[in-house]
């Protein structure tokens, strides 16, 4: 095995060490999305990328504070929608504006007066980092 150039992992340790620890704070939660990204982007869906474990370690991380900072209750789909855009202080026009749903529809699908689609579902759960099951 090579020797450790201890001088080149130093740096690279300081900027990944906060993404492999558990986060505690919102501003750690931010920077480890921040230095998500790029690892997410190279390894991609690759699972034999040599980054492919260092993705799954920030990826857990992420979620672990996720699911603690910002719970989400097993309700109804229009509950869950409305608990989790009160959760993160969101308008129905803010989150027309993040997602790409038209606000009307924002309007009808959390007051119970309109079914979610598999797009909506889609939508929604990639921006509010949860399970698609929320919106079923």
């Amino acid at each position: 095995m090579e020797a450790l150039n201890l001088q080149q992992l130093t740096p690279v340790w300081q900027q990944l060490s906060h993404a492999l620890t558990p986060i505690q704070t919102d501003d750690q939660h931010a920077a480890a999305l921040e230095l998500l990204e790029p690892v997410w982007n190279e390894v991609g869906e690759n699972p034999q990328h040599p980054l492919g474990s260092l993705l799954s370690l920030m990826v857990e991380r992420i979620q672990e504070y996720e699911d603690e900072r910002w719970p989400t209750p097993q309700g109804s789909p229009a509950g869950n929608l409305k608990y989790l855009m009160e959760l993160r202080g969101l308008s129905q026009r803010q989150l027309a504006g993040l997602t790409g749903i038209d606000q009307a529809v924002i309007s009808r699908l959390a007051s119970g007066e309109r079914a979610f689609t598999a797009d909506h579902i889609r939508r929604l759960s990639q921006h509010f980092r949860v399970e698609p099951g929320h919106f079923l």
